[in-house]
């Protein structure tokens, strides 16, 4: 196998060598293990992986509606259908 080498990076993979662009630079990458991927660093002596990814932001709850918190409110006996009632009629 050979990996097309572009400024430091694979990337192209193949099983042969075909012409391409004096910037490019083919690299016999038979038997490395593990196997160089697109992508990996080459710095003329060894091929490095990318770093992982980063995780993406945990997502955030969806805002409660007013009758959601409600609910919630009553079922933790922080307050009573008849006040949530009361507040009602107040406005």
């Amino acid at each position: 196998m050979k990996a097309l080498v572009f400024e430091g990076k694979i990337v192209q993979i193949e099983v042969e060598e075909f012409p391409v662009a004096p910037a490019l630079t083919w690299i016999n990458i038979t038997g490395i293990t593990p196997a160089p991927k697109v992508s990996w660093s080459y710095d003329s002596v060894t091929f490095t992986a990318p770093p992982p990814l980063p995780l993406p932001p945990p997502k955030s709850a969806a805002p409660l509606t007013a009758e959601e918190l409600a609910d919630h409110l009553i079922t933790k006996n922080v307050i009573t259908q008849g006040e949530i009632d009361a507040i009602k009629a107040a406005r």
